[in-house]
């Protein structure tokens, strides 16, 4: 990492599964590794976009940050969008730099479907943003909300069978 201390990169944590000679297999040792690249770019002073929609790591963060007295001019939150529409918005509203990651181009609702096969907690992330606001209370109008997420879903379903089968 130090030899990208110039460099703006944008930190993720991947929804694939690799091999454990490349990648961490425990969500823990995903997570800790997380922060700690994050805290090493938030500290070495260089713009960083941090690409994550877990607000256990977020809210490490806004509190690093904050210990640190480090310029939120330095870092941006990113999140697909989609996901955690709340926070995307309680994270701008509190005046941090926020970039919402859209697809585009001819197969962009394959890759946003994509995302969601890959790591199927991504599902719950939909549905709880559907339905709940962040301090799990039902929201008020949320069953036509939640029908269009399980309709696109369901649709999403039916494609990827038909191609699969070759239809």
């Amino acid at each position: 990492m130090a030899d990208l201390k110039d460099v703006r990169i944008r930190l993720v944590k991947g929804a694939y599964k690799e091999s454990d000679e490349v990648a961490y297999p425990d969500k823990e040792d995903v997570d800790r590794n997380f922060l700690k690249l994050a805290k090493q770019r938030l500290l070495a002073d260089t713009f960083t976009s941090i690409g994550t929609h877990d607000h256990h790591i977020i809210n490490e963060l806004k509190t690093f940050v904050q210990e640190n007295n480090i310029d939120h001019d330095k870092f941006e939150f990113q999140m697909l969008y989609g996901f955690r529409n709340d926070m995307q918005n309680k994270l701008a509203d509190e005046g941090y730099n926020f970039c919402t990651y859209i697809p585009f181009g001819d197969d962009w609702f394959g890759y946003f479907m994509r995302r969601l096969a890959e790591r199927p907690q991504n599902m719950n992330l939909i549905v709880k943003d559907a339905l709940y606001t962040e301090d799990n209370k039902l929201k008020k109008g949320p069953i036509v909300a939640a029908a269009a997420v399980l309709s696109a879903l369901a649709l999403w379903g039916v494609r990827a069978r038909r191609e699969k089968k070759g239809d």
